[in-house]
């Protein structure tokens, strides 16, 4: 709105292949037709809010190696790993918690992806958006799919991992692999 560039990447986290398109496409292009608006409210998108740290959250555990994650598990049996939170997130929407939960996104060691001339290795924590754009002609059959599995933003932060952990039944990367 802002920026005015209100095209489907913009607003593409609205769009779902559950909801429909049309009616949110043309909600977007109504919008560009109007003055931005004269409020506070870019300033307010543009400052920084403040860091959280994780000791200010109980039960939310941000290990930076496998092996302390590992340990956190083994502490905490019943804690949940989480990624990108994308099948999480839906989940936690509908009432689920747990005790405790273990972010595996800041571990440098699930996000590795190499790709060499027999073979590639994909880390769980790599993100979909880094399989588009550094697999890219490697594998015909993803290149076809990632640009229709999901908006940039769920791209951004959904990993391989979780899209195989998680068991979904609507798991998009199943076929492909």
């Amino acid at each position: 709105w802002y920026t005015r560039e209100l095209g489907d990447h913009a607003i593409e986290g609205n769009l779902c292949r559950c909801t429909g398109y049309r009616p949110i496409r043309d909600a977007a292009q109504r919008l560009a037709q109007q003055a931005p608006p004269t409020d506070d409210r870019h300033q307010q998108l543009l400052a920084s809010a403040p860091p959280t740290s994780a000791s200010a959250l109980p039960g939310w555990h941000n290990p930076l190696t496998l092996a302390e994650a590992l340990a956190l598990k083994a502490a905490h049996p019943k804690a949940q790993w989480i990624a990108g939170a994308t099948d999480v997130g839906v989940a936690l929407s509908r009432g689920t918690r747990a005790a405790h939960w273990i972010a595996l996104d800041r571990i440098a060691e699930l996000k590795t992806l190499q790709v060499g001339a027999e073979q590639v290795r994909i880390g769980a924590g790599v993100a979909l958006a880094r399989l588009e754009h550094e697999l890219a002609g490697v594998f015909p059959a993803l290149d076809q799919l990632l640009p229709w599995f999901a908006a940039r933003q769920v791209k951004n932060r959904a990993t391989l991992g979780g899209n195989l952990g998680s068991a979904s039944p609507i798991g998009d990367l199943l076929p492909w692999l």
